[in-house]
């Protein structure tokens, strides 16, 4: 990328996996690009957790996207985080069943498959919780 990042910039991802996953959605850019300590050219985004490489990001002029498909991409981006509230919901309960069962408590009599599928449970669901490379509280 060419162009510096500033903070307020609109940017989209291209070119990478979170760019299918996010297919669509405007970013809004929280910092200034700057060089990390892995000499990448990064920034930090509104609503992503960590930073994010500047190369697969694309500045977008916000003015010429139509009034629809601003709409449309708010309400996906709406769903999306209905969604992700739900998975950290279920993520934390499962968690907390897990803390509890290490520690010897128990509610009711669980049973062993239960403790092996939440205990699946919890580590499946931390990629889509946490970005790579952090840890969710108290892990």
């Amino acid at each position: 990328m060419t162009q510096q990042l500033k903070t307020g910039d609109k940017v989209v991802m291209h070119t990478c996996d979170e760019a299918e996953h996010y297919e669509g959605r405007i970013w809004t850019c929280r910092s200034d690009q700057f060089k990390a300590a892995n000499k990448e050219q990064v920034v930090f985004l509104e609503g992503f957790s960590g930073y994010f490489v500047a190369d697969y990001l694309q500045k977008v002029d916000i003015q010429s996207v139509s009034v629809d498909q601003q709409k449309r991409a708010e309400a996906a981006e709406q769903e999306r985080d209905k969604l992700l509230a739900i998975v950290e919901g279920i993520y934390g309960a499962a968690l907390n069943d897990v803390n509890r069962w290490e520690g010897g408590m128990t509610v009711g009599t669980p049973v062993f498959q239960d403790r092996v599928f939440v205990k699946h449970l919890v580590r499946d669901l931390q990629p889509f919780i946490f970005a790579e490379g952090s840890k969710p509280d108290g892990e």
